[in-house]
C-alpha cells in the first residue's frame, strides 16, 4: 500500500479540463486484491477515469475525439471487440493499452494514435544484444520504445518511470511524455 499512497501524493495535483483517463497494466493485476482496490479508490479521489475495455468521447469546443482503453493484454484482460463496441467509425481515435503487444490482435488502422508502455524501454537496453524475450513479440522485432507504425496505427511506447526485477536501468532513462494533438481549430 505504501506505493499506492506515494502515487496518490503525486496524482492528487493533476488536473485536466476534459478529464483524466487511465488503463491498468500487468502490475495492477498481479498485486494483491486489496492493493488494487485501494488504487481504484485513489483514482476515483483524484478524478481519474479507468477505462476497462471501453471508450469515451472527449470534447473541446466543437471538436470531439474518442479514447479507447483496452485492458491489459499481458494478463489476458483485453477484450478488443468490447473496447471498440461504442466507437464511431469516422471519429479520430486514440487507443490506450498498457502492453503494446495488443497491436497484433487489433483490427488494422482501428485508431489514429496509440499509447502504451510495459517494456520499460528495454530497462537494460544494449542495442543489438539484449531483447526482452519474455515481453512478447514486439521487443523481439526491436520495438520496445519510441514512435512506431504497427498495423496502420502510429504508436508511442513510453519507457515509463519504473523498472521490474532489479531496480536498475541502463540506456533506458525513465520518461514522462507530453503529447499535443492539434486539429484545425483546437489543441488537445
Amino acid at each position: 500500500l505504501k506505493g499506492v499512497y506515494k502515487a496518490k501524493k503525486f496524482m492528487r495535483n493533476w488536473s485536466a479540463k476534459e478529464g483524466m483517463l487511465a488503463v491498468f497494466g500487468n502490475h495492477e493485476y498481479s498485486c494483491r486484491r486489496h492493493i488494487r482496490e485501494e488504487l481504484l479508490n485513489v483514482y476515483q479521489e483524484c478524478g481519474i477515469q479507468l477505462l476497462r475495455n471501453e471508450s469515451v468521447q472527449v470534447k473541446r469546443g466543437k471538436n470531439s475525439i474518442q479514447v479507447v482503453g483496452v485492458d491489459d493484454f499481458c494478463t489476458s484482460h483485453e477484450d478488443v471487440e468490447k473496447s471498440f463496441s461504442n466507437c464511431k467509425q469516422k471519429m479520430f481515435t486514440i487507443l490506450l493499452g498498457h502492453d503494446p503487444n495488443v497491436a497484433d490482435v487489433l483490427p488494422d488502422s482501428c485508431a489514429e494514435y496509440a499509447l502504451g508502455g510495459h517494456f520499460h524501454g528495454g530497462q537494460l537496453h544494449v542495442p543489438g544484444i539484449f531483447r526482452w524475450h519474455r515481453m512478447g513479440d514486439l521487443p523481439l522485432r526491436g520495438i520496445s520504445r519510441g514512435s512506431h507504425h504497427i498495423r496502420g496505427i502510429r504508436w508511442y511506447i513510453s519507457r515509463g518511470m519504473g523498472q521490474v526485477g532489479i531496480p536498475f536501468r541502463y540506456n533506458a532513462l525513465p520518461e514522462v511524455t507530453l503529447h499535443i494533438l492539434k486539429s484545425n481549430s483546437e489543441t488537445y
